[in-house]
C-alpha cells in the first residue's frame, strides 16, 4: 500500500534547506499552517475535530542547526525561549517534536520522572508509559552517549 501524503514546510530563510512535516493526505484538510517569525520551527494546528477534542493541538516542528555551521546561531535558545512562550500563552495543547541536535555532554539520555515533573507538566503518573530498560538493552539502545 502505498500513503498518501501532503507536505507542511518552511523554508530558512537565506537558506538551503526548511524544516518539513508530511501528513496523511486524509488529515491535510484539518491541518492549518501558522506563520511566525521564528524560522527555526515551523508551527501547525491540528483541528480539534480529528481527536474529538476540546480544543485544537497544536505542533511545533522544531530545528535546531548543528553548532558547528554557519546556519547556527548563538542566540538560538534565546529565540526559541521566546517563541514558545509567547505562543504557549494563548494555547493550551502544545506538541514539540524535531531535530534538536541536543547537547547533552554526558548526561543521560533518560528523565527519571518524578512527582515534580509530573506536577509541573500536568499528568498523571498512571497515565505515561513505562519504558522497560532492560528491553532497550536487549536491543542495543544505548541509554548513555557524549555529545
Amino acid at each position: 500500500m502505498i500513503l498518501s501524503l501532503n507536505l507542511v514546510n518552511k523554508q530558512l530563510l537565506g537558506k538551503l534547506g526548511g524544516i518539513g512535516v508530511f501528513i496523511k493526505s486524509q488529515y491535510f484538510k484539518y491541518v492549518t499552517n501558522i506563520d511566525t517569525e521564528c524560522e527555526y520551527i515551523l508551527w501547525f494546528k491540528l483541528d480539534k475535530t480529528v481527536l474529538n477534542y476540546d480544543e485544537h493541538f497544536n505542533f511545533g516542528v522544531i530545528y535546531v542547526p548543528p553548532d558547528n555551521t554557519k546556519f547556527f546561531s548563538r542566540d538560538i535558545y534565546d529565540i526559541f525561549s521566546h517563541e514558545i512562550e509567547n505562543f504557549t500563552t494563548n494555547n493550551k495543547n502544545v506538541i514539540l517534536v524535531g531535530d534538536f541536535n541536543a547537547r547533552t555532554g554526558l548526561l543521560s539520555e533518560l528523565l527519571s520522572a518524578d512527582n515534580f515533573i509530573y506536577d509541573q507538566i500536568g499528568l498523571n503518573p498512571s497515565d505515561v508509559l513505562d519504558i522497560d530498560l532492560n528491553q532497550s538493552i536487549a536491543c542495543k539502545i544505548s541509554l548513555s552517549r557524549s555529545s
